[in-house]
């Protein structure tokens, strides 16, 4: 399972996205907090000719530097931009962080059409390690700078008591550093209650779309440290930093779990369900990623397939996470297409069953696809072809030309392979399954079986095994007409609880 990102502070983050482009990156997990912005919003309107300070006050870890460096896109907080100063970097005395402010006071004249410019002093939460007459020298001469540059100053610091002991200096030298009833502006950060969807869209844009499932976690599982988190601590210890790591927590001991689990297994294994009826591609697609990375392409999304394991007896076998485990913790599976005219053809030039060949012949299906060199054709337009092969597919629907020509012409053909494969007395679909193995063993160059006990997952017999160098596939195939989505969730699901049957038993060894 790969590492998973996801970062307790906002350096950690702008460390990992990098400066270039992170703010829109921010965006798009970043919650807006209303209550917040409001007061920031005042003081900045107050900022059009002089500046003004406000010390923002709020517990470590409840997003005072994301929130400042956020305010760059909020529109209804007029701002040019935001610039941090980290107090801790070569300023050992009040009058060089003074120094370093003053260096930035072109740039707010110069931009001051667009809205004050925003300095953070960060890294600095209280001026205990100053002398008295430092600290009254440096707000007289930031009052003397203020007056003339339009900058609203924030000012992050975490104890009340410090905060108020800096407006009690600031106030002995002048009334006009602050916006009135500004002077401390309090941090409420995202509600508490946010914080499990937030920190699950945080995950998904950090980790390149990817989701919880990927990683071994459910939003049950963000659910579940929240509540621990309420349990275990009073409400003002609740900071999204706290969550986070608990979050980091729990990812840490579901993936010791899956480990082990996978320790049992000889090689990684993945499940592939495959379904060949006409209207597959639109209706396969309610439930897996498509990416450009081949390894993630036809993943399932977890929440989709959740949504059918929630009702009666289901409910009982299933719990998010034993779900999460089927189908990308113990296994990965997959979801699949295949065109009807590959596996009408690839019957029709491959099985080894006269009887099913005359069935499905001409007039229920051109006669040249009869050849193998057609049906290879075919096959190596498909998603399994491509998948093995470790390619990815060109994304589209089959809307028009030769594709969906060919999809019409195999419909007559593949509900005559659906009568043979339901009909047990007169055929199986063991014919078809031997077709598909024989004519991807040819173009894949790897041997291929079909409906042979698993060597090592007792009671488990695949459709098609594939034992290659890195991993081991069971294709599992689906032949049916029935086109609506429950009949791809409950095929997947009860297929999938007989897997995870089996690698229940071997952990417990």
């Amino acid at each position: 399972m790969d590492d998973m990102l996801l970062y307790p502070t906002y350096e950690e983050v702008v460390g990992a996205l990098g400066e270039k482009g992170i703010h829109h990156k921010l965006m798009e997990f970043v919650e807006p907090v209303r209550e917040d912005e409001s007061p920031i919003s005042l003081v900045a309107r107050n900022c059009r000719i002089s500046g003004k300070l406000s010390f923002v006050l709020g517990a470590p870890g409840k997003g005072k530097s994301t929130f400042i460096n956020s305010l760059q896109w909020k529109r209804h907080v007029r701002i040019s931009s935001v610039v941090n100063i980290d107090a801790t970097d070569c300023f050992e005395s009040l009058a060089g962080l003074f120094q370093k402010i003053r260096e930035f006071g072109g740039q707010a004249k110069s931009e001051s059409w667009k809205g004050p410019l925003c300095i953070s002093i960060d890294y600095l939460e209280d001026l205990s390690g100053f002398d008295e007459g430092e600290i009254r020298s440096f707000f007289r001469n930031l009052n003397g700078f203020l007056r003339n540059h339009p900058v609203m100053m924030l000012w992050p610091v975490t104890e009340e008591d410090a905060a108020r002991e800096m407006v009690r200096y600031t106030q002995e030298i002048s009334g006009t550093l602050f916006v009135q009833g500004q002077e401390v502006t309090r941090l409420n950060g995202p509600s508490f209650y946010n914080f499990p969807e937030i920190v699950s869209r945080s995950i998904s844009i950090l980790n390149d779309g990817r989701d919880l499932s990927d990683f071994g976690l459910t939003f049950d599982d963000l659910v579940d440290v929240q509540e621990q988190v309420m349990n275990d601590y009073p409400y003002q210890k609740r900071t999204m930093r706290l969550y986070i790591h608990h979050v980091i927590q729990r990812w840490q001991k579901n993936s010791e779990y899956h480990q082990r689990v996978k320790s049992k297994l000889p090689k990684p294994t993945e499940i592939w369900f495959v379904f060949p009826y006409p209207d597959a591609e639109k209706v396969v697609g309610g439930f897996v990623k498509r990416s450009k990375r081949v390894q993630d392409n036809w993943g399932v999304v977890f929440d989709k397939l959740y949504e059918y394991s929630v009702d009666g007896q289901r409910s009982r076998d299933w719990t998010p996470s034993r779900l999460q485990m089927a189908i990308s913790g113990a296994f990965k599976t997959r979801i699949m297409y295949l065109p009807t005219n590959a596996i009408v053809s690839c019957v029709y030039a491959y099985s080894p069953s006269e009887a099913l060949k005359r069935e499905i012949s001409f007039p229920s299906t051109p006669r040249q696809w009869a050849q193998k060199g057609q049906a290879k054709k075919f096959f190596k337009n498909t998603p399994v072809y491509k998948q093995l092969i470790d390619e990815p597919i060109t994304a589209g629907m089959r809307r028009s030309g030769p594709a969906l020509k060919a999809v019409e012409l195999s419909s007559t053909g593949y509900d005559k392979l659906v009568s043979w494969a339901a009909s047990g007395s007169s055929g199986s679909d063991k014919h078809i399954n031997w077709a598909v193995a024989s004519l991807l063993s040819d173009i894949v160059g790897h041997p291929m079986s079909s409906d042979k006990a698993h060597p090592w997952l007792d009671n488990i017999i695949p459709d098609i095994f594939v034992d290659l160098p890195d991993k081991q596939v069971c294709i599992e195939f689906h032949y049916t007409g029935k086109d609506a989505s429950h009949v791809i969730a409950n095929y997947v699901l009860k297929k999938l609880h007989v897997y995870m049957k089996e690698i229940e038993a071997l952990s417990a060894e």
